[in-house]
C-alpha cells in the first residue's frame, strides 16, 4: 500500500518487502535501514525507501497523508475477518505505537465481547472473534480505545462484513 494516513500525534510503522538492504531517505525515520521504520510526520510528506539486491535498486515511495482533524476520524468502521488475507484484522493506523494500551470492544447491548491489550495491528489485535475465540457474526460493535501514556481515549463503531 502506497499511502498511509495518520494524524500528528502519532507515529506510524511504515511496511516495505523484500530481501537486500534498505535504504529510506527524504524524510526523517527511526532507522533508514530496516523495512520497518517508524515515521511521525507533522505534515503530509513523501518517504522513498530504496532494495538493493545484487547489483538491482528497487525504489517506492509512500505518501502519508497527515490529518488535520480529529484522529477518530481515520479509525477504519469495517474490516472482513474473513480468511482471505485482506482486511482480516481491524487495523487501527497509530495504535500500534503506543504503549500500554487497551482496546475494548462491545456488542450491541453493551456486553464486552473482547479486551486486547498493547494493540500492534499484528499478532495482538481484533480479529473479529470473541474472547472464547469464536468468530462474531456480520454486524455493527462498539468500541472503547484508552491510551493512558497519550492520556487520550476514543470511542466509536466497526462493523464487521464478510
Amino acid at each position: 500500500n502506497n499511502q498511509r494516513t495518520t494524524c500528528p500525534e502519532f507515529a506510524i510503522q511504515m511496511q516495505a518487502s523484500g530481501t537486500g538492504n534498505f535504504l529510506w531517505y527524504g524524510a526523517p525515520v527511526s532507522d533508514s535501514t530496516v523495512a520497518e521504520p517508524y515515521v511521525n510526520p507533522q505534515v503530509t510528506t513523501i518517504y522513498y525507501v530504496n532494495l538493493t539486491t545484487g547489483t538491482c535498486v528497487f525504489t517506492d515511495s509512500v505518501l502519508v497523508t497527515v490529518t488535520v482533524g480529529d484522529c477518530e476520524d481515520i479509525i477504519p468502521n469495517a474490516f472482513s475477518p474473513n480468511g482471505d488475507g485482506v482486511n482480516d484484522i481491524w487495523e487501527i493506523p497509530f495504535l500500534g505505537t503506543v504503549p500500554n494500551n487497551r482496546v475494548r470492544i462491545f456488542n450491541r447491548w453493551g456486553d464486552e465481547i473482547q479486551v486486547i491489550d498493547h494493540y500492534d495491528n499484528n499478532e495482538n489485535a481484533w480479529n473479529g472473534t470473541n474472547k472464547s475465540g469464536t468468530l462474531m457474526p456480520p454486524g455493527t460493535y462498539f468500541y472503547t480505545i484508552v491510551m493512558p501514556a497519550r492520556e487520550l481515549s476514543f470511542s466509536g463503531w466497526v462493523h464487521i462484513t464478510y
